[in-house]
């Protein structure tokens, strides 16, 4: 899941260092908190997350 500042689901890769977003090696542009949010996702794969939990997060 995490390797080099990385976190990769299946073709899903996001950069931590630079903040960039690629899948299937496209390039998908975000903004600061839906990169956020995605980040928080991946980290927390599997967990039922509550409102409360992103807000409080995110």
């Amino acid at each position: 899941m995490q390797s080099n500042g990385k976190l990769v689901i299946a073709d899903l890769e996001v950069d931590l260092d630079t903040k960039a977003v690629t899948r299937g090696g496209e390039e998908i542009i975000l903004t600061a908190k839906e990169l956020s949010l995605l980040e928080y996702f991946i980290r927390n794969k599997g967990k039922v997350l509550s409102r409360l939990d992103l807000l409080e997060s995110v």
